[in-house]
C-alpha cells in the first residue's frame, strides 16, 4: 500500500482524517479500526506515529466501552513510543525523553505499572543528563525583518 499524498491527507481520504471524523460522530469502534490500520501501516517506519495511532484507537475503544481491547492497544502504543525513543536518543535526547514519558503514560493506562515506572525513570535520567543543553530546530524559524520607519 502506498503512502497517501498530501492531497489525500487534506481532502479527508487518509485513514487518520476519516478516523477523527468518525470519532467526532460518535462512531468509536469504526474510528478505532481505522486508527489501528494506520498504526500497523506505519509501525516500522514511524513508531511515534504508530504510538499516537494506537493511543487514539485505545481512547476510542474506551469511549465504546471496550476496556480490555483498549488496554491491549495502550500497551502497543507504549511499545512504539519506546521504539521511537530508542531510535532518536542519539540525535535528540529531549525527544527521546518525551517519548519515554508518553510510553510511561500508556503503560500506566494499560495497568503495567512496573513498565510505566521504568519508562519514567529513563525519561527522568535523560532529562537530568541533558538539562541546560539547547537543541536546535531542524528548520530556522522565520521571523520577518522589521521595516525601517515602522513600529
Amino acid at each position: 500500500m502506498s503512502k497517501p499524498s498530501w492531497i489525500e491527507k487534506v481532502s479527508g481520504k487518509s485513514r487518520w482524517i476519516r478516523a477523527t471524523k468518525l470519532e467526532e460522530e460518535g462512531k468509536f469502534e469504526e474510528a478505532a479500526k481505522l486508527y489501528v490500520e494506520e498504526a500497523e501501516s506505519c509501525s516500522e517506519e514511524r513508531p511515534a506515529m504508530a504510538g499516537l495511532s494506537f493511543l487514539s484507537a485505545a481512547k476510542s475503544l474506551l469511549k465504546a466501552g471496550r476496556r480490555r481491547e483498549a488496554m491491549e492497544l495502550f500497551e502497543k502504543a507504549a511499545r512504539n513510543y519506546v521504539r521511537h525513543a530508542e531510535t532518536v536518543k542519539p540525535v535528540s535526547p529531549h525527544t527521546a525523553a518525551w517519548s519515554y514519558r508518553m510510553a510511561s503514560k500508556c503503560y500506566a493506562w494499560a495497568e503495567m505499572y512496573e513498565e510505566s515506572r521504568e519508562a519514567k525513570r529513563i525519561a527522568d535520567s535523560i532529562t537530568e543528563k541533558v538539562e541546560g543543553i539547547e537543541e536546535y530546530p531542524l528548520f530556522k524559524v522565520f521571523k520577518p525583518k522589521k521595516r525601517s520607519g515602522s513600529r
